[in-house]
């Protein structure tokens, strides 16, 4: 009975564990954004993966904003060729001191000067609200962690950021934008294009 006791116990606290982990990461990441920790920031991202969510993103607005018709195949070609495109933006977003400015404010202040969309506020601890709060607005599973912030925010105006565990820590792989930063981007690389492209 005592086994059986101690067994159940053990269990409990590694499933309060395993349920507690992500939720430790997540804090010690927003932490290292709120303290401009560049060095806690590059072991948290995996900027690889992050980069290739952006520029799907990025691109697909641009293509919303250009009007351009695509059909199956050449989407999928576009989709490849991605982080080709927005190339002009992600240089420019890809830093951990970038991305630390652009989750902190909400836009990359220092990399984009002229400014960011209206209503969109940067990411902090106080983003979170309630432990239970947090709690409610995650997709958790095996491997697998999502959060949307701010929380109060309307879904127009919330990041998604989705980990996944890797090499048993939990590294931000993918951040999804608010629409109308999506919107933004897709603006300046528009105007990046425009310059970049010669003249007839």
């Amino acid at each position: 009975m005592r086994k059986t006791i101690v067994t159940v116990i053990v269990l409990g606290l590694v499933a309060l564990g395993h349920t507690t982990w992500p939720f430790y990461d997540l804090y010690r990441f927003i932490g290292a954004i709120e303290r401009s920790d560049v060095v806690e920031v590059g072991r948290s991202v995996d900027f690889n993966a992050a980069r290739q969510s952006l520029a799907q993103q990025i691109v697909a607005a641009y293509f919303r904003k250009t009007g351009a018709k695509l059909g199956p195949l050449v989407q999928s070609m576009a989709a490849s060729a991605a982080v080709t495109i927005a190339d002009p933006i992600l240089a420019k977003l890809m830093t951990p001191e970038a991305l630390i400015d652009f989750l902190k404010n909400g836009w990359p202040t220092t990399a984009f000067p002229d400014g960011g969309p209206p209503g969109i506020v940067g990411i902090s601890a106080n983003s979170f609200g309630t432990a239970w709060q947090t709690f409610s607005n995650t997709e958790y599973g095996f491997g697998r962690f999502d959060v949307v912030v701010p929380i109060t925010a309307p879904p127009e105006r919330q990041f998604k950021l989705r980990f996944r565990l890797s090499q048993w820590r939990w590294r931000l792989k993918a951040i999804g934008l608010p629409a109308r930063v999506q919107d933004q981007f897709a603006d300046d690389l528009v105007k990046s294009v425009k310059i970049t492209s010669p003249s007839p």
